[in-house]
């Protein structure tokens, strides 16, 4: 009974450094894709995201996190992107995404929820 409670926390305390070690999401940019003129018809919606920390090139798709809230004027989209751990180069990659909707767009205008207004 004694090995088992310290195998446990032996366990405990090894899954607590690796979850404080792993880097957490942080909040991303985006902004329509250029090519894309929404429609109230539109379900997917096509965006170009630029992560905050650097990435030495790398695209963020695997490592995107995305959350659509929807009320009856605006529809937010927020993106959060997982860092890549290490020393990285910056080099202003932009990923480009589609987010699919679970309802049209209808008139409502597309936000991004990370946005920070003054």
């Amino acid at each position: 009974m004694l090995l088992g409670a310290i195998v446990f926390a032996v366990v405990a305390a090894a899954i607590a450094v690796v979850v404080a070690a792993w880097p957490r999401a942080e909040d991303a940019e985006w902004r329509l894709d250029p090519s894309f003129a929404p429609r109230p018809s539109s379900t997917e919606i096509p965006i170009v995201v630029r992560e905050q920390a650097c990435a030495s090139g790398a695209l963020a798709t695997d490592r995107m996190e995305v959350d659509v809230a929807y009320s009856a004027s605006v529809v937010a989209i927020g993106i959060t992107v997982k860092p890549l751990g290490g020393d990285q180069d910056c080099q202003g990659v932009e990923t480009p995404y589609v987010v699919q909707l679970r309802e049209p767009l209808g008139d409502r205008e597309l936000v991004d929820a990370n946005a920070r207004t003054p």
